[in-house]
């Protein structure tokens, strides 16, 4: 941050003098810090969940355009001015973040129908009930 700080300060003309207050600096390095640490946790969270068997990686391919949808709301709320390049630049790497997650969802579900197959524990995916032979 200090390093950010002296970048932007370098943008200043000669002749103004620039002022932060020690309030404006902690609020922006707290909302960028709680915004990027839950932007980019999100993935991890989708694993987790995938990984105790609550959310399929099928369920998230199919769920593919609310996934892009969230991306580009939290970027538009993460972003202090609400222009679109902004909130391009905070999406897109979530965005990336999130397929690999699908990728690695997928294969671990692939993984444990191997597991489950292998056993001879495999359940039944769907709801119908069989038929009853009378």
């Amino acid at each position: 941050m200090p390093q950010m700080l002296n970048v932007l300060y370098a943008f200043t003309p000669s002749d103004v003098s620039n002022v932060t207050s020690v309030d404006s600096y902690l609020t922006f390095f707290l909302q960028l810090t709680l915004f990027f640490g839950l932007g980019f946790l999100l993935p991890i969270i989708v694993l987790m969940l995938n990984a105790v068997g609550l959310l399929s990686g099928s369920r998230l391919i199919s769920s593919w355009r609310w996934i892009i949808l969230g991306a580009f709301v939290f970027g538009a709320v993460a972003t202090p001015s609400g222009d679109p390049i902004g909130m391009t630049v905070i999406a897109i790497p979530m965005i990336l973040l999130m397929l690999i997650a699908v990728g690695v969802a997928l294969l671990n579900d692939k993984r444990r129908e191997r597991r489950l197959s292998r056993s001879g524990t495999a359940q039944w995916q769907d709801d119908e009930l069989s038929p009853i032979d009378e």
